[in-house]
């Protein structure tokens, strides 16, 4: 019963890290995404600082900070939300599985004390 409930402890465990494991290689990807964004950033800045003829405006380069932020703020929005929801349910699970073994814990008990009643009945003995 108890190797069972390790068991089960032992797959939530192992749940809760591939979905770990998926949302640190979520957010790598969404650094990635960043650097990429400072990147061009970057090079919008030393483009403009050679004063060639195609240096973007100021308006183009306001434009492309403000795009780089929108997306900025849209990937963290997305990934708390993502994170919650994962929290979520992995709060469900536990609580399900904490129900579970409650359940399993109370029938025990009940079968327990069905067994030792019956025992005493047999011996004929009504004291503990």
């Amino acid at each position: 019963m108890i190797q069972d409930l390790k068991q089960k402890l032992n797959k939530l465990e192992a749940l809760y890290t591939t979905k770990n494991d998926t949302l640190q290689i979520e957010v790598q990807l969404l650094e990635q995404e960043l650097q990429a964004a400072k990147q061009e950033i970057s090079d919008l800045k030393t483009k403009h600082q050679a004063l060639t003829g195609d240096c973007p405006s100021f308006k183009e380069l306001r434009d492309i900070i403000k795009n780089v932020l929108l997306a900025v703020n849209n990937i963290a929005t997305n990934l708390e939300g993502h994170i919650e929801s994962k929290i979520v349910d992995l709060e469900d699970k536990i609580t399900s599985h904490l129900a579970a073994e409650d359940t399993q814990h109370q029938e025990l008990a009940e079968k327990y004390e069905k067994l030792r009643t019956h025992i005493r009945n047999v011996l004929g003995d009504t004291e503990d």
